[in-house]
């Protein structure tokens, strides 16, 4: 229950050594919160076959993991540079994220047709693979598609002055809430999977 409420793992042990019925370690519930991971993950991967979305679309791509280049051989990390796309639906609660080989046209047009139905207003900021940018005016790359398309220039504005529902604010804050997760799940040595 605990784990649902979004309680970490050291608040859940607190909790739990307060308690005068329960006698569990650190590492139980640590193991207990994997666990729950684990199943989560699984959900994820099983919903991400059925979803797709229409209305009004928010989509980017953020750089989770720099790769920290090193000449120490004892310092050789894990993990190099990830890219991951997401979709985030206006005025609801769902949500796409997943990691992305490269951060080229392929990869993320294939991905909008795969989980944005044809005809959705879709919003995004001015990278190449959305906006032509050598045209002037910019021209959209997404409405041959079948999309309604609105783009907002990072370079003067997040906030579009004239319309103000042109942002992309929405999945921008979803990348904080994101990486300040993993960053907490990683101090507390909980496992996070990767697709």
């Amino acid at each position: 229950m605990l784990y649902i409420e979004n309680k970490s793992v050291r608040e859940t042990y607190e909790i739990m050594i307060n308690s005068e019925e329960t006698k569990l370690n650190k590492k139980t519930v640590a193991r207990y919160f994997n666990l729950l991971n684990l199943f989560s993950f699984e959900f994820y991967m099983e919903k991400l076959d059925s979803t797709f979305f229409d209305g009004e679309v928010e989509l980017d791509e953020t750089l989770l993991f720099k790769e920290k280049k090193t000449t120490a051989i004892h310092r050789r990390y894990k993990l190099g540079k990830i890219w991951i796309f997401g979709l985030r639906k206006r005025n609801s609660k769902e949500f796409l994220v997943f990691p992305i080989a490269a951060r080229d046209s392929s990869a993320i047009i294939t991905n909008i047709l795969k989980y944005v139905k044809q005809g959705s207003k879709l919003y995004t900021d001015c990278y190449s693979v959305y906006v032509n940018t050598r045209a002037f005016p910019m021209k959209s790359k997404l409405e041959i598609y079948g999309y309604n398309y609105q783009f907002i220039n990072h370079k003067f504005e997040f906030v579009s002055k004239i319309f103000n529902h042109v942002h992309t604010n929405t999945v921008e804050r979803l990348w904080r809430e994101l990486k300040a997760d993993i960053k907490m799940r990683r101090k507390l040595g909980i496992n996070i999977y990767y697709i």
